[in-house]
């Protein structure tokens, strides 16, 4: 499944198209952080993916080893600084 941002509809597409999508249900979606965009998101240097070179997260909340696309409800996403 993917998300569309109908608004920007009419720009990419006729008419008829534009009034099907509007009568089409929408869903509640919200955003989530993946581990790789987390800021408690940390490398496991002992523990790895079936390939045995991929390192997968270690979580202090999640409390197992998971690989880097996965998510909880405790995520925060990092804060990136561009000063240096």
């Amino acid at each position: 499944m993917r998300l569309i941002d109908a608004a920007m509809a009419p720009i990419y597409l006729n008419e008829s198209a534009c009034d099907q999508i509007k009568m089409m249900p929408t869903i509640d979606a919200v955003s989530v952080v993946r581990c790789r965009e987390c800021k408690y998101g940390k490398e496991s240097k002992i523990s790895f993916d079936c390939d045995g070179k991929t390192s997968l997260c270690e979580c202090p909340h999640m409390m197992l080893i998971h690989q880097w696309d996965e998510y909880c409800s405790f995520g925060e996403r990092k804060r990136i600084s561009y000063e240096e």
